[in-house]
């Protein structure tokens, strides 16, 4: 299932993955967010990019809520940029389009972002994901052993 919505002056595809994730108790725990695909409907061939909703019909949701998912995939992508280990709100802001404000909303509801404990050298806070520290976080540990 697919749909098309508008979004940061561009129309956007977005597709069920087939995947879906649940949290609670129970086998198996209920479904509570589904895994999808955004593309930008005018560059067909970029690669997807992957954030969730929490139904399972893109259709069932409204365009703001679709936005606020989108919204939500570019800051994570944002903050999974091989290119960077931390980032700023200002950095997340200007490489996704969005507001500060809104950034900083979405950095602060995500529980797979983490900030770090060091500011940058101007005191700005610094935010990337669990996942993508892990992985940097590895690659940089073997450097360190060798």
């Amino acid at each position: 299932m697919s749909r098309r919505f508008r979004h940061l002056n561009r129309a956007w595809d977005v597709e069920l993955t087939g995947a879906s994730h649940g949290v609670g108790f129970g086998f198996p725990p209920k479904v509570t967010s589904w895994g999808v695909w955004f593309r930008p409907a005018d560059e067909p061939s970029a690669d997807p990019f992957y954030g969730s909703i929490w139904r399972p019909n893109p259709a069932e949701l409204s365009e703001d809520e679709l936005r606020k998912c989108l919204e939500a995939a570019l800051v994570i992508k944002a903050l999974e940029d091989p290119n960077w280990d931390w980032r700023t709100v200002e950095g997340v802001a200007e490489s996704t389009g969005l507001s500060e404000e809104r950034v900083q909303e979405v950095l602060e509801s995500s529980a797979a972002v983490i900030r770090s404990s060091v500011p940058d050298e101007r005191g700005r806070p610094l935010y990337t994901t669990r996942k993508h520290y892990k992985n940097r976080r590895s690659f940089l540990d073997s450097l360190r052993t060798t």
